[in-house]
């Protein structure tokens, strides 16, 4: 299928993909098809060939027009109906007939698909019952993500689809923000519920026409997540409405735990250059993983490196939890990490996930809560993520709403 070239770079997150496809659908509307095109072009000298799926013969007419890229080998398949594009894409090309899901899920680590989104771009996400955890606006500039995690949850809510997609109809999302910015109250939007918010936009630049939406809003913000480095190719702002926030781990979990992210120190050094964009800037130390017997030491060293490079306006804080069938995934996928999680996560806690014992969480909270207490000039927000309301009292944290955004 296609080949991608060696990238030398650890914190170029798409070095492991190997293919792309396109749903051919993009081609029809005449923006759309030009972001096709940059894409393409901001792949040259990774991939040099390219899977389209059409479903229709307009959509393969339109395929003809791709043409021009001369260096660009593509290959084009029909495809019945969308729903059937995974199939088409996991199991014929790739497999045969009978892949397992465990082999899906690692050919999903392998593929960027460029598509329409169908559903709403912007929905609200509905905590589970008995968490301290509240409705907050997410939009979906793209689902799944090429870093491989060992504890990410989209392995079980992507397992399907799991290949890593971005989405270029973006008139349609900008009609819905123009709708929420009707609304006459703040709204942040969260990108970063369903994928890393920046691992691929590099090549894909669709954010910064994001960004440049949400600068020209009276009332919507836009919060970026992400495990990575990649902050160089967005603009510089002028305005408060973006805010870059950073997954943070320490580097002996981030290689056992977090294959293909970057190091966690690097994570930082690009808030420091978001910051100098003009970018708000916060982070996530989330999952909090007790793996090392120097832990305590190790988030020591990695926070005050936080404090020194530049002080996020919220830190979030969580530890590992899962649905028990997302262990299943993880004892198949990562051995070493889904042995050691479920001998920590034995206690069945709030939203029905397997969580580590409360009093030893509670502990380990405390401690990471005062070394950023040691460290922070000024009172910021500290609070935890998808906890239960019993943790936020223990931690004499009241819960406002949604800590996080």
């Amino acid at each position: 299928m296609a080949v991608v070239k060696s990238l030398d770079k650890a914190d170029e997150p798409w070095g492991n993909l190997t293919t792309v496809v396109v749903d051919s659908g993009l081609l029809l509307n005449e923006k759309s098809y030009q972001r096709v095109i940059n894409a393409l072009n901001n792949m040259r000298g990774i991939f040099n060939k390219v899977l389209f799926l059409y479903h229709n013969l307009e959509e393969k007419a339109g395929i003809g027009n791709i043409s021009s890229l001369k260096d660009i080998n593509f290959d084009c398949k029909f495809s019945k109906d969308r729903i059937n594009d995974s199939s088409i894409i996991l199991k014929d090309y790739f497999y045969g007939k009978n892949p397992s899901l465990v082999d899906k899920l690692d050919a999903g680590k392998k593929i960027l698909y460029l598509g329409e989104r169908r559903s709403k771009f912007i929905d609200t996400f509905t905590p589970p019952k008995g968490l301290a955890c509240h409705k907050f606006y997410k939009v979906v500039l793209g689902t799944g993500c090429p870093f491989n995690c060992s504890y990410c949850f989209l392995q079980l809510t992507f397992r399907m689809t799991p290949y890593v997609r971005q989405y270029l109809n973006l008139e349609s999302l900008f009609k819905e923000i123009d709708s929420i910015d009707k609304i006459g109250k703040p709204v942040l939007l969260n990108s970063g519920e369903l994928s890393d918010s920046l691992a691929v936009d590099p090549i894909v630049k669709s954010v910064e026409e994001v960004i440049d939406k949400i600068s020209n809003t009276c009332n919507v913000s836009l919060l970026l997540v992400s495990k990575g480095t990649n902050v160089n190719h967005l603009p510089d702002i002028k305005n408060n409405k973006v805010i870059i926030s950073a997954s943070l781990t320490t580097p002996i979990n981030a290689a056992v735990f977090e294959d293909r992210t970057a190091d966690p120190y690097s994570r930082i050094d690009a808030l420091a250059r978001a910051k100098a964009k003009g970018y708000r800037i916060r982070c996530r130390i989330d999952p909090i993983i007790t793996y090392s017997d120097n832990w305590e030491e190790e988030y020591s060293e990695l926070i005050d490196y936080l404090f020194d490079m530049v002080e996020p306006e919220v830190i979030t804080l969580g530890q590992l939890r899962f649905y028990p069938m997302l262990l299943q995934f993880i004892k198949k996928r990562h051995p070493k990490a889904g042995e050691y999680f479920l001998n920590a996560t034995r206690e069945m806690g709030g939203g029905g996930r397997c969580r580590t014992e409360f009093e030893s969480r509670a502990k380990v909270y405390k401690k990471i809560i005062n070394l950023i207490r040691k460290k922070n000039k000024e009172p910021l927000m500290v609070a935890p993520c998808k906890e239960e309301y019993r943790m936020c009292n223990r931690l004499q944290i009241p819960f406002k709403g949604c800590n996080c955004i």
